[in-house]
Formats: C-alpha cells, structure tokens, sequence
C-alpha cells in the first residue's frame, strides 16, 4: 500500500467529500485519535454498493489514526430512516432487523479494519424510557430546525409520520452517547445524512457545551454521470453478500461502467493512492478498448470483498467463457461456472422449451435469434430448430449474442 500521509487536503483532492461541520475540530480529533463512526440500519440482509463508500472512508480515517466504530442500527432500523426517501418506509419486525444486524455484522468485521468496534445502538436505549428521552433529548430539539432539514422539508407538504420525524432524534442520540462514552468525536455518511449528521453535532453542543469536539462529515452519494442512482442493474442492487451478487456478477458490473466513470469509482471505492489512480487512468486512456480502467478497478474491488479466491474464481469463469472450447472443462470448472452465472436445473433436453425457460420471451423471438446465429450451446453454434441439445457433464453453457450466458444443470 502506499505511504501517503493521510490529511483532509489528500481526501478533498480525491474529490470524495461532500461537506465538513469543522475542519478545525475534524483535524484535532485526528490528532488527538478520537473514534470516527458510521451508523447503517439493517433494513436487508447486506449492506449494497453504495454503503461500501463509507466503509471505504472508515479505512481511511483508520490510517489517519481515528479509532473507527461501526453503529448497526437495531433501534433505529425498526423506526426508519427518512432522508432520501419521497414515502414513509415500511416497517420492519423487530425478528427481521435483529435477523439483518446478525448478517451485516459479520459482514463488515470482514470488511473493516482489525480494530473495528461495533456497536448495537439498541443498547442505548435498552434503560431509556420515553419520558426520560424526551427530557433528556427532547427539550434540545428544536422543531422549527428540525423541519428545515431537507429530508423533513422534502416531506412535509405530503405528510410524514412523528416515527419518521423523530428519526433524526435517536440519530442524534447515538452521536452524543458515543460522544460521552466511546471517545468518538467524529460522525460520517453520505451526503442525504447531512441533516441528521448536524443534528447530532447541535445536540452535543447543546448538552454538554460549545467547548467539544464533535463534528461531522458526509461523502459524496455515488451517482451516474447523468445524476441516476449508481449501484443498480436490471436484476437489482448490488450487494457485498457474495451471496446475493457474486463475483462475476461484481465483475461485469464494473468492466461495463463508462470510461467517464472510472475516476469517480477509483476515488470512492479502493484504497488506491491518488498518484496510483492517476497512472492507471493514464494507461487505460490509451487504449480504452481494451478496458484496462475497468478490468484494474474490477479486480481490486473484487479482492477486497471476496478475497482472492473469489478473484481467481472470476479469472477462471471468464477465460473459460470466452475461451468458447468447452471440451476439456473438468467438473469444478463447470461448478465454479454454475454457481456464477446462477445456474437452474432443468428437466428437458427440448430446443424450444430451454430457451423460453430464461432467454426468450416467446417462440417468435427464440426463432429469430436462431436464424440470426445469435446463440451457441456448449460452444456449438444453433442453426436450426431441430438442433440437437447435448448436455456436457450434465451442464449446458448457452451464449446469446456476445455478452450474455445462462447455464443449466440436467437433473438425474
């Protein structure tokens, strides 16, 4: 890794940071080593994509020297956050979100540094009644500052729940019991956590007094160059369970991002040295057919969430997909490619009936990609409708067009 000192400035030059309550107290707290944390409520059973900037920033404030504490929400999960949402979130049972913080849990003690603390904010209120809330916390809220916050302000002509309203309250709350007794001094999000990042940062100061350290800071939402939401495709989110997305389906996500992306992904997402980042995108720019920029940054990504054994299983399923000679696949070859590409079982060894199992939406349509040469089984080019369907170790490769491949598995 490299050997760059890790300073706000180095951050802010990767363009990465959105907005900053004090630089002076965010420098004095790193040299002071405080606790910088983030708070993620287990609304699914994994963290996604866009989370990932965050754990990214944690690491980083890791090597500045800031102690980095992740809070999992099994408090606030269950009232629901409302920042970046236009309606009300559905709740969610206190069985789902206590079955959630187990799974994100172990997740992110893998993702972060050794020295990671993670803290269930339930605990904060566990003792804590609702009148004892409301003297404690309550009296420093100020209702007219709190409907000002954009996410309130977004909502409040069409209504939004005292659950949703009080959300920024509890957020608030954890800040300031870290504050109080975790040494933590620092809060980080995304750029829609501004209003409840700041809220947190009032309430310190309200309570304990104007001479504290408390800060916050939020880090650019990662968006298309277009504004879109980043982190989607069109079988859904992307996921950092390797479970729910795997690291092929990682793979190609990343090598089909545009050339203009390419910084802004670098940037937010690897711990790569800005100076590092700069040569790979000089190389790439080259010859950006080859996708260099995209393949590098593919790679690193994929090591950093599956290991290298989930890398070496992507080099091994494309070279074998592209490599179009599956003769000599041995049996874990077929398995890694199986699990992969989210292989089925099927029952049938029909032309027709396997094409409209995932591929096709009608007979029309699997006629006119077989009369366009447009796809192969087992590397052998379909050319008519009495093409005779071999499976090789009881699996079945399909490729459609250039890009895209279904596998299936005969059943005995």
């Amino acid at each position: 890794m490299h050997k760059d000192k890790i300073t706000i400035k180095y951050l802010q030059d990767r363009n990465i940071i959105k907005d900053i309550t004090n630089v002076e107290k965010l420098e004095e707290s790193i040299k002071e080593h405080k606790g910088i944390y983030c708070g993620f409520d287990p609304t699914a059973e994994s963290l996604h994509l866009g989370n990932y900037v965050q754990i990214v920033a944690l690491k980083w404030f890791a090597k500045a020297g800031l102690k980095p504490i992740i809070v999992l929400g099994g408090a606030t999960g269950m009232i629901g956050d409302p920042s970046g949402k236009k309606v009300e979130r559905k709740l969610l049972s206190s069985e789902d979100v206590l079955k959630n913080e187990a799974k994100i849990r172990k997740q992110v003690e893998n993702l972060v540094c050794s020295n990671v603390e993670i803290i269930n904010n339930k605990k904060f209120y566990e003792n804590l009644t609702f009148i004892d809330f409301l003297r404690e916390a309550g009296k420093y809220a100020n209702v007219s500052n709190m409907i000002a916050k954009d996410q309130i302000k977004k909502r409040i002509d069409d209504g939004i729940s005292y659950t949703e309203f009080s959300y920024m309250m509890l957020q608030g709350w954890d800040f300031y019991q870290l504050y109080q007794n975790n040494n933590c001094a620092v809060q980080i999000g995304g750029s829609d956590q501004w209003g409840n990042i700041t809220f947190g940062v009032e309430l310190i100061r309200k309570i304990i007094s104007k001479d504290n350290l408390a800060c916050g800071l939020t880090f650019n939402l990662l968006t298309k160059t277009d504004g879109t939401k980043f982190g989607k495709t069109e079988t859904g989110t992307i996921w950092l369970d390797q479970n729910m997305t795997n690291s092929y389906e990682l793979y190609q996500f990343f090598l089909n991002q545009e050339d203009d992306m390419l910084e802004k992904l670098f940037y937010s997402l690897t711990l790569k040295s800005n100076n590092e980042i700069k040569e790979i995108l000089k190389d790439h720019f080259l010859k950006p057919e080859l996708r260099k920029g995209q393949k590098e940054l593919a790679y690193t990504i994929i090591t950093d969430l599956h290991g290298k054994n989930g890398l070496e299983e992507v080099l091994d399923v494309s070279h074998n997909l592209f490599e179009n000679d599956f003769s000599n696949l041995s049996a874990d070859s077929w398995q890694v490619l199986y699990k992969n590409l989210r292989g089925k079982e099927i029952n049938t060894d029909n032309l027709m009936d396997i094409l409209l199992i995932d591929i096709c939406k009608s007979k029309r349509e699997a006629r006119e990609l077989i009369s366009n040469g447009s796809l192969s089984f087992n590397g052998q080019k379909v050319t008519n409708e009495n093409f005779e369907v071999v499976f090789k170790n009881r699996y079945l490769l399909i490729k459609k067009g250039k890009r895209s491949f279904f596998i299936y598995k005969k059943m005995i």
